[in-house]
């Protein structure tokens, strides 16, 4: 290989015609030798119909130079013997002045590729960083997609993704690379393997080059101020038996991804290889799945309540793999329950419960309403007392702020396309707190086919409630031709709604 990338030899940038028959293969190898997560950024473009590469040579800056300076710390002997940017576009560029005259959505993928040498240890190429702009896909849900802005021959441009790191075994693994990702995720703003370091650095046999452990791990979240519910599974079959399979780890993972903030996932295949860390981010949906319906796998909130989470759908997890390269769906049972060893699910900032104990909470004050319900010629809301009789109605909790709830709720149509009263959302602007968990109330014939909903349950998420009625998160409900507010369970108050069937699911702007 050459000391830099040789198609910028004799200058810093060249603009490369990559549509067939350009050999995506041939250049990746004579360029960046066999790394696989490049190969895998090769194919990306090409399946996003990528017909331009635009390759820069640049300078080290940033969280690039405080690496080099880190791994010099440990290596004086190191050396980094490249630093390329690619980016990868739909429109045809000829010229380096045509550059600026290209919209932002042509972009469809950049990469900073960099190269580490070590003398008789390590010489090889590695994705520092990219964005692969997510493709149009119904039934992929990426709610954890972020804004990114790229500087590229001089000119800023926009793509939306989330961010792909991958690990150099000198000053980062697995899992400080997952954990730059889901820094991003989270807080919508980047952080350098140092800081990383420096909070894992308090225990003894600390080696950046070979990962962290479970408790390593934990401790960075709670001092980068992650809110997030930590599992450590070897730690908990220990205090109690059997916890792997009353708490399985899809219903921990999914609950990070329906609340927009994401999860870990740490794994080992066998004993003696390290924890693998990877950050999940987004998931597939079946809405052709047989299970939900026939095995009606319920979750249960003791005997008498139980209902159908909207993660029976679930098919794969889509996580970044720092070995092979980004987007990659993870069938839902492929790693079994037996190899997962840590898992780390976020919630947003301000609530104080999780997604799962939200599902709770409103399945218990739903049981409670449904009894109520006034009488009506309603079918749908028939139907709803139907289905609740059955115990088969589909829940799902989703964190929301006020103003996308209100927007969503404007955004509704039934299925006669009447909307809302327009009084609606101006008095709940007055009475909803500023974060909110809405759990969606659905059927199983209408919630994976039609994406719609009978109505949803909203809570504060400010406020912590045991899975009782004491209505201390409880704020309202909506149902087919009815809104519910009560202080107590047994003197409900209605209004009148003017949406009389199923409405739409919520589904995230960034999909």
């Amino acid at each position: 290989m050459l000391e830099s990338c040789s198609v910028c030899a004799g200058g810093d940038l060249r603009l490369l015609d990559i549509r067939p028959s350009f050999s995506n293969f041939n250049f990746v190898e004579d360029n960046f030798g066999d790394v696989p997560s490049i190969r895998r950024l090769f194919s990306q473009a090409r399946t996003l119909k990528a017909r331009t590469l635009i390759i820069e040579r640049i300078k080290p800056t940033g969280t690039v130079s405080m690496e080099n300076d880190a791994i010099r710390g440990r290596h004086p002997n190191y050396k980094m013997t490249g630093l390329t940017r690619l980016s990868f576009w739909k429109k045809r560029i000829k010229d380096q002045s045509d550059v600026h005259k290209v919209p932002s959505e042509s972009l469809v993928a950049y990469a900073i590729l960099k190269r580490d040498t070590i003398p008789d240890k390590i010489n090889q190429w590695h994705i520092f960083e990219s964005v692969v702009r997510k493709y149009p896909h119904r039934n992929n849900c990426v709610p954890t997609a972020r804004l990114f802005h790229v500087r590229i021959v001089g000119k800023v441009f926009k793509i939306q993704g989330v961010l792909h790191c991958q690990q150099n075994g000198l000053n980062k693994a697995c899992a400080q690379v997952a954990i730059r990702t889901i820094h991003n995720i989270y807080f919508g703003k980047d952080i350098s393997y140092n800081q990383i370091n420096e909070l894992a650095s308090k225990s003894q046999r600390f080696n950046p080059g070979i990962g962290l452990s479970a408790r390593q791990i934990r401790t960075v979240l709670k001092r980068l101020g992650f809110k997030f519910n930590p599992v450590d599974y070897n730690v908990a079959e220990k205090i109690n038996a059997g916890f792997r399979e009353k708490r399985p780890y899809q219903k921990f993972l999914y609950a990070g991804l329906e609340s927009g903030v994401g999860a870990l996932l740490g794994f080992q295949f066998s004993s003696d290889q390290p924890l693998h860390l990877i950050p999940v981010f987004g998931h597939t949906f079946n809405c052709d799945a047989w299970v939900p319906t026939a095995d009606h796998n319920y979750f249960h909130i003791g005997e008498e309540t139980q209902y159908v989470s909207s993660e029976a759908w679930l098919t794969s997890f889509i996580c970044h793999d720092d070995t092979f390269g980004s987007n990659f769906c993870i069938p839902r049972f492929y790693v079994s329950q037996s190899n997962v060893k840590f898992i780390a699910s976020f919630r947003p900032q301000g609530t104080a419960c999780d997604a799962v104990q939200a599902e709770a909470i409103a399945s218990h004050y739903l049981y409670s309403m449904l009894p109520q319900l006034p009488s009506t010629e309603n079918r749908w809301l028939r139907r709803l007392k139907q289905y609740s009789g059955e115990q088969r109605l589909v829940l799902r909790a989703i964190c929301v702020k006020r103003d996308e709830y209100l927007y969503h709720l404007n955004e509704m149509r039934d299925w006669k396309n009447r909307p809302e009263h327009n009084f609606i959302t101006g008095a709940l602007a007055f009475l909803l707190p500023e974060i909110l968990w809405m759990v969606e109330i659905s059927a199983p014939e209408i919630f994976p086919a039609n994406l719609r909903k009978l109505g949803e349950i909203v809570l504060d998420a400010t406020k912590s409630s045991k899975a009782n009625l004491r209505l201390n998160s409880f704020k309202m409900a909506r149902f087919p031709e009815v809104y519910f507010f009560f202080e107590k369970t047994e003197n409900p108050q209605t209004i009148p709604s003017n949406l009389l069937s199923h409405t739409p699911v919520f589904r995230y702007r960034a999909e």
